[in-house]
């Protein structure tokens, strides 16, 4: 049976069942963040898959979609990537690429830029979200006025992007494919969004949607952990990575800042936290 059609029979109240096309447009979604990766039994399979999405789109899991959870789906600020690890063998090779390339040093480069914020305010904006990540972990950025650096951030309104429409998709960062990982780290933002960096305006922070892509290119992937900085949907009160997933990952992938590395005025994480299953020892920074 089309998975689009369970979609709609979902819910049992016949009154709040979804359109053809509206389930499809729920379907794409599912693909698109990976809930519908290696489904073998639709049948018995949807109704998990869609709790795990009303989970991070924080609604009541019932694994039934009604008018509720297709809006939230269709209108909830949030990063482009998959939710879903799609490979854990692509995943662990990924991380390999990363430690060697982190070593010989990552460098970015700026080719596109938002709207209603400065150009300069926005390399001062990505400066502070590189930063917060170097406070936290062995790594260092380089800013290079140069295509052919490690890291590519452009801006975009195409639909085909997942872009074009203010909600939704705010950005994305897509890992090099291939065994041999030769190809460049590339970022996009959403060129619809109202970007702001002065909380007191309404508006999307571009600094919090950075930090957060900053994350997948360092390796991370999306937390179910709400509140953490790599949880897939938007928090205007998240700028930072945080203690409980994002801290403890990137310090597993790049160790602890040393010697002059270390920052000032960082917030307390001492002690040992868990996990998936793996202790982490984090240290205060003085």
């Amino acid at each position: 049976m089309e998975i689009a059609k369970l979609i709609t029979q979902s819910s049992p109240d016949r009154s709040n069942r979804l359109t053809n096309g509206q389930a499809e447009r729920v379907e794409t979604y599912l693909r698109n963040f990976g809930y519908l990766d290696d489904v073998t039994d639709p049948i018995a399979e949807l109704p998990n898959r869609i709790k795990a999405a009303q989970q991070v789109l924080n609604l009541p899991e019932d694994g039934e979609v009604g008018e509720r959870t297709y809006k939230a789906m269709l209108t909830t600020p949030r990063c482009g990537c998959p939710d879903v690890v799609r490979s854990r063998a692509e995943a662990k090779r990924m991380n390999q690429w990363f430690r060697r390339k982190a070593k010989e040093g990552l460098t970015y480069h700026v080719i596109g830029y938002v709207k209603g914020l400065s150009e300069a305010l926005q390399e001062e904006i990505y400066i502070r979200a590189w930063t917060s990540w170097e406070n936290v972990c062995g790594l260092n950025m380089i800013r290079k006025r140069d295509e052919n650096a490690d890291i590519i951030i452009d801006a975009s309104a195409s639909q085909r992007e997942e872009f074009g429409s203010a909600g939704n998709v705010l950005a994305w960062a897509y890992l090099p494919r291939g065994d041999q990982h030769t190809r460049q780290l590339l970022m996009k933002m959403d060129l619809a969004e109202n970007w702001i960096d002065d909380p007191r305006q309404r508006g999307i922070l571009m600094e919090n949607v950075a930090c957060h892509e900053f994350g997948h290119l360092l390796g991370l992937n999306h937390t179910q952990i709400a509140g953490e900085l790599l949880f897939p949907t938007y928090d205007r009160q998240v700028s930072k990575p945080q203690r409980r997933y994002d801290i403890p990952q990137v310090v597993k992938r790049y160790d602890e800042p040393t010697g002059t590395d270390k920052k000032q005025g960082e917030p307390d994480v001492s002690g040992t936290i868990t996990i998936d299953g793996f202790a982490y020892q984090l240290q205060r920074w003085h």
